[in-house]
C-alpha cells in the first residue's frame, strides 16, 4: 500500500481521538462561557462517547452496502459542518446535541478506515499496517491537547471546534483525491444483522469470553474517567494553566504508548494472560495511590501524578492481550467478538463521565474513586470468570500494539 494511503488511513482513524482530546484543556472555560456546571460541560464527552460507539458499530454495516468511499466521504462533510455547529452553540443543550451527531459520524469514519486495511490486506500484512495505524491514533491525544492548549492562547473553546471543521475540510478534499474504492460492487451485501444477533447471543454465554470483555471494558473506562475529570482536578485544585495540563495528558498518554511498545516485546516470550493480570494488577494499585494523594490537601501534584501515570500505562497491557485471549477460541467470530469488545469501554466512559462532576469534579477524590472502584471490577472479573493457571499454557500472539 502506498504511504501516502497508509498516512491518509492513519489520519481518518486519529479523527475520534482528535475529536475528544483537543478541546481537553478549555473545559473549564467552556463551563463558564455557556454559564453551566461542570457536570453538564463533561456529557458533552458522555454524548460524544455515546454517539461514537453507535457509528461504529452501524457505521460497518453501512460501508458493506455502499462501499468505502462514499460513506467515508459524507461522513467527514457532515462532520465538519457539526463542528461548526458546536463551536457556534449558543447554549450547553444545542451542544451536547452536535457533539452526539458528531461522535456517530467520526465512528463511522474510523470504521470504515479499518475495512479499507481488511479489505486489501490479511494475516501479517494486514497486522503491520494495523500497527501503523494504531500509532497515529496514539499521536492524537498527544498532539490534541497541546494543540488545543496552545490555540487557547489565541481563541476560546469556540475557536477549537472551528479548527477541527478547518482541518476536516481538508482531510475530505484529500480523502476525495487520494481514497479509491476497495469494496467491489459484487462483494457488497445487504443483511446479516439476524446471524450478527445470534453471534452476539453465543459470545454472551461464553463466560471466558465474557470474562476478558468485563476486564476490558471495566478497565478502559478508567481512561475516560481521568478524562473526564482530570481537567477540572489539575487546572483548578493545582492551578495548572491550560498549556501545563496538555503537557500532562501528553504525559500519559506517551506512557501507554511506551507500555504497548513493551508489551510488543514481551509477548512471545512472557505468556498473554500473565501480562493481562500484571496490567490489571498495576492498574489497581495506581488507582489507590492516586485516591491516596486526592485524599491529602496541600500535597504536591507530582504525588497523584506518577500514580495515575502508572494506571494510564497499564492500558498498553491490558488491551492489547484482553482482545487476543477474548478472541483466541472465536476466529470465525473474530469480526463481531472485536467490535463487542470495543462498545463497553466507550459506552461505560459515556455514563460514568458525568459522575465525576457530581461530587466536586476539582478535588479529584470522586474521579480516584471511581478509578478505583473501575480497576478492581475489572479484576475480579478476571479472576472469577476466566480460566484459572492459564499461565502454564503456550503463549498466545497478542493483536498488534501501538
Amino acid at each position: 500500500m502506498p504511504l501516502r494511503t497508509v498516512l491518509l488511513l492513519g489520519a481518518l482513524t486519529a479523527l475520534g481521538s482528535l475529536s475528544i482530546d483537543a478541546y481537553l484543556p478549555s473545559l473549564p472555560s467552556m463551563a463558564r462561557g455557556l454559564a453551566t456546571t461542570e457536570a453538564m460541560v463533561q456529557l458533552t464527552l458522555t454524548t460524544f462517547l455515546v454517539g461514537f460507539a453507535a457509528g461504529q458499530a452501524f457505521g460497518g454495516s453501512v460501508s458493506d452496502v455502499f462501499g468505502r468511499r462514499r460513506p467515508v466521504l459524507v461522513a467527514l462533510a457532515v462532520y465538519a459542518v457539526l463542528s461548526v455547529a458546536c463551536g457556534l452553540a449558543p447554549t450547553i443543550g444545542v451542544l451536547l446535541v452536535a457533539r452526539a451527531f458528531q461522535g456517530v459520524v467520526a465512528g463511522a469514519v474510523v470504521v470504515t478506515a479499518r475495512a479499507v486495511v481488511r479489505d486489501l490486506h490479511s494475516g501479517p500484512a494486514a497486522a503491520r499496517l494495523y500497527s501503523i495505524l494504531l500509532l497515529v491514533m496514539g499521536a492524537a491525544p498527544i498532539v490534541g491537547p497541546i494543540a488545543g492548549g496552545q490555540l487557547l492562547h489565541f481563541t476560546s473553546w469556540r475557536g477549537i471546534f472551528l479548527v477541527l471543521a478547518g482541518v476536516t475540510v481538508v482531510l475530505l478534499a484529500v480523502t476525495f483525491v487520494g481514497l479509491r474504492d476497495t469494496l467491489a460492487p459484487h462483494l457488497r451485501r445487504t443483511g446479516g444483522t439476524r446471524d450478527a444477533l445470534r453471534t452476539m447471543r453465543g459470545l454472551g454465554h461464553d463466560r471466558v469470553f465474557l470474562g476478558y470483555f468485563l476486564a476490558n471494558g471495566f478497565a478502559n473506562a478508567c481512561v475516560f474517567v481521568w478524562i473526564a475529570g482530570s481537567p477540572f482536578v489539575l487546572q483548578r485544585r493545582y492551578g495548572f494553566s491550560p498549556q501545563v495540563y496538555s503537557l500532562v495528558f501528553a504525559l500519559m498518554t506517551s506512557g501507554l504508548i511506551g507500555m504497548s511498545q513493551v508489551n510488543r516485546w514481551l509477548v512471545n516470550r512472557v505468556h498473554t494472560r500473565r501480562l493481562l493480570r500484571i496490567g490489571l494488577t498495576i492498574e489497581a494499585i495506581g488507582a489507590a495511590g492516586a485516591l491516596a494523594a486526592f485524599s491529602v490537601h496541600g500535597l504536591s501534584p507530582v504525588f497523584a501524578i506518577i500514580p495515575i501515570l502508572a494506571m494510564m500505562s497499564s492500558i498498553g497491557l491490558i488491551l492489547p492481550n484482553a482482545l487476543a485471549l477474548a478472541l483466541a477460541d472465536h476466529p470465525r467470530e473474530a469480526g463481531t467478538a472485536t467490535g463487542l469488545m470495543g462498545a463497553p469501554q466507550y459506552l461505560m466512559g459515556a455514563g460514568l463521565a458525568p459522575l465525576v462532576g457530581l461530587g466536586g469534579a476539582s478535588n479529584g477524590v470522586p474521579m480516584a474513586s471511581l478509578l478505583l472502584a473501575l480497576s478492581l471490577v475489572a479484576v475480579g472479573a478476571y479472576r472469577v470468570l476466566t480460566r484459572p493457571g492459564a499461565e502454564d499454557a503456550e503463549p498466545v500472539m497478542a493483536i498488534p500494539t501501538v
